[in-house]
């Protein structure tokens, strides 16, 4: 697989209030910035093959997100406000040591595909 060495997501990418497509995969970004909340219009957000940790909980503010792939990084939890992106259909958490998945995650009826 192809990687590059970033380790952030610069906090200035909330100024692309464009943005539909996120795809930072195999980097060796640690953590998600809070500014992140300010892409409304973001539809896929790629953050796999990363060293992330912890999903900040301003991600629940992409009320606009179908796809989410957080495959193969080091989360072990997920915050119960992943049951507000409603309009998923796809998310990824494969490839994680995660412990146990949110009852929010109900709350996400749209969602088709789901990789543990």
């Amino acid at each position: 697989r192809c990687c590059n060495n970033l380790t952030e997501i610069p906090p200035e990418i909330g100024y692309m209030k464009n943005l539909e497509i996120l795809n930072v995969a195999n980097n060796k970004i640690e953590q998600i910035p809070d500014t992140i909340c300010f892409l409304n219009g973001l539809i896929k957000l790629d953050i796999s093959n990363n060293n992330i940790r912890e999903i900040p909980v301003v991600l629940r503010k992409l009320l606009n997100l179908t796809h989410l792939n957080l495959k193969g990084n080091e989360i072990e939890m997920l915050p119960s406000e992943i049951g507000e992106l409603i309009n998923l259909v796809s998310l990824n958490l494969a490839d994680n040591p995660i412990q146990y998945l949110p009852i929010e995650l109900n709350k996400i009826t749209n969602l088709t595909e789901l990789n543990i």
